[in-house]
């Protein structure tokens, strides 16, 4: 995201914000654009921000009570690292790191985006080690040259159902890959990994994608979609027995975003979700660490020049409840 951070305040014509609890900075050195939010694999006590302008390393944050508080950065080892970190979910006892897979603002390819990072602790000084590095930057060229190469390519077969129509949305705009979580949903006893989709829509919902379960290369066996009124998914976490996002604008604009979720148990092949919406969030929304009471949601700020540049504010923190379940669809 490239925008400022502002309050939001009620209008007659658009959703209310959320009245947050709580609404802090989120205070670490080169910490602007804050994009996910996890707790480490490894510490639970340890929670790991992105900021998808700084592809070098990620900030450790302790909790207390409701606010995160900066302990150390962690470096990332420069083979294999993603570009633009939109994602970070936690398999087993490592961390994957997502990159956007999409292309710059001019359409111009980035390679070094399409990149999924699994990690480990190496030592006791808190610094991590890489796994294994996919690079999906051929397969996804491949895959939009046409709709029997994107099916072939990046599903397995026989393809899901909505393979096709996530490849015909594919081949016409290229994919953000914003959200990524691991749950062991219907038919399986061990966590896989999904996907969520800022863009493209598939028939006007959002798009959640499952990797096959071997994580070696960037293959589908899964698809389910997820009706968000319009919007993509710019979070994903794990809830109890939920699964819980942030549905937001599909470009730059400037609407807030929500809080959803849905039962693992409907997260299968061929789903159409149907979300219970929660409070309205800062369109510029994009982390989210869910707590027993509530979440902390993280927010970013605008750089003034991009990249190193140093933070026209810092990056937000909100502490939100869990509200009671709405109807979704609005």
């Amino acid at each position: 995201m490239r925008r400022s951070w502002v309050p939001w305040v009620a209008c007659a014509c658009l959703l209310a914000p959320a009245l947050a609890s709580s609404d802090a900075p989120l205070v670490a050195p080169s910490l602007c654009e804050a994009s996910a939010a996890l707790a480490a694999p490894w510490d639970p006590e340890l929670v790991l921000v992105g900021d998808n302008e700084v592809d070098d390393r990620l900030f450790a944050f302790a909790r207390e009570g409701e606010r995160l508080v900066f302990r150390r950065a962690l470096p990332l080892p420069k083979e294999g690292r993603p570009h633009d970190i939109e994602a970070l979910a936690a398999v087993g006892g490592q961390l994957l790191v997502v990159g956007s897979h999409g292309p710059a603002k001019s359409g111009e390819p980035r390679p070094r985006r399409a990149r999924l990072a699994f990690y480990a602790p190496d030592g006791p000084g808190g610094s991590l080690r890489l796994v294994r590095a996919l690079d999906d930057a051929a397969r996804l060229d491949a895959a939009r040259r046409d709709l029997a190469a994107c099916v072939a390519t990046l599903f397995t077969s026989p393809a899901p159902s909505q393979a096709g129509a996530v490849c015909r949305a594919l081949v016409a705009a290229a994919p953000q890959v914003e959200a990524a979580a691991a749950f062991a949903g219907p038919g399986s006893a061990a966590p896989r990994v999904w996907l969520g989709l800022r863009t493209p829509l598939v028939e006007g919902r959002a798009v959640l994608l499952r990797l096959t379960p071997d994580l070696e290369q960037l293959r589908f066996d899964a698809v389910a979609l997820a009706d968000l009124a319009g919007r993509g998914v710019r979070e994903l976490a794990v809830r109890g027995g939920m699964l819980a996002g942030i549905a937001g604008d599909r470009g730059d604009g400037d609407a807030p975003s929500r809080l959803w979720q849905v039962s693992l148990s409907d997260v299968r092949d061929g789903a159409t979700l149907a979300p219970s919406w929660g409070e309205v969030l800062p369109g510029d929304a994009e982390g989210l660490l869910p707590l027993a009471a509530g979440a902390i949601v993280v927010v970013d700020v605008e750089r003034t020049g991009g990249g190193a540049t140093p933070c026209s504010a810092p990056a937000r923190q909100l502490f939100v409840n869990w509200p009671k379940e709405r109807a979704a669809g609005r």
